[in-house]
């Protein structure tokens, strides 16, 4: 069973992997939520922004990478 913490960085990864594929544009929450086999309610239940919350948080994530480089 996967837990709270392990869905989000799911969505995160999937988003971040649709974004570079695709354009952040092109992407929906929906395309989001399917790529990481999660509903599009559970999505908003941990991005309640959207998309532009996933985005954020996804360079997020790969600025806090290249520091530890």
């Amino acid at each position: 069973m996967r837990t709270t913490t392990d869905l989000k960085h799911i969505i995160l990864t999937q988003a971040g992997e649709l974004f570079a594929k695709q354009g952040y544009t092109a992407t929906s929450n929906k395309q989001i939520a399917q790529a990481a086999d999660c509903t599009t309610a559970a999505l908003y239940y941990y991005f309640p922004e959207g998309k532009a919350q996933i985005l954020r948080e996804v360079i997020h994530s790969y600025t806090l990478d290249l520091r530890q480089l």
